[in-house]
């Protein structure tokens, strides 16, 4: 061992600790955690976010066929001075919500954006001035 407290992995047995029956149950253990974390993961990722999007943008062409439609978290942008990703905002409380959602490339001029209000648990929800400004890069189609 070093001054430090380490120990040189030259005198370590690999084998034996891989052969321990102690570290073969703690192996499989955290094994199935993280098989388990996962898989909830990947379900969690993939359930309807209804009451986190409250707002939805429905991005259609010309003849009204949908293109993409996003989902819009505003509570994480009404009491957030600072507009910090890491904060969650403040509940009850009057805010301007602005963000920036990117357009699809399929959608093009004549298109339509629907913008909804997306309510499920029918919770006291107040809109005022809602404004849509859709912006493209110079030069882009």
């Amino acid at each position: 061992m070093s001054a430090m407290g380490a120990v040189s992995t030259a005198s370590i047995n690999w084998a034996a600790i891989d052969a321990d029956p102690r570290f073969q149950l703690l192996h499989r253990k955290k094994t199935n955690f993280l098989l388990g974390l996962m898989i909830f993961s990947i379900v969690y990722y993939f359930l309807p976010q209804d009451t986190t999007e409250p707002v939805r943008l429905s991005f259609r062409d010309a003849a009204g066929k949908a293109i993409k439609t996003r989902g819009i978290r505003i509570t994480s942008k009404i009491g957030n001075p600072n507009h910090s990703i890491w904060e969650t905002g403040d509940t009850d409380r009057w805010g301007e919500a602005a963000f920036f959602v990117k357009v699809p490339r399929q959608y093009r001029p004549g298109g339509k954006v629907l913008a909804y209000i997306w309510n499920p648990q029918r919770q006291k929800i107040l809109v005022d001035d809602l404004t849509l400004e859709l912006w493209r890069k110079p030069g882009k189609n």
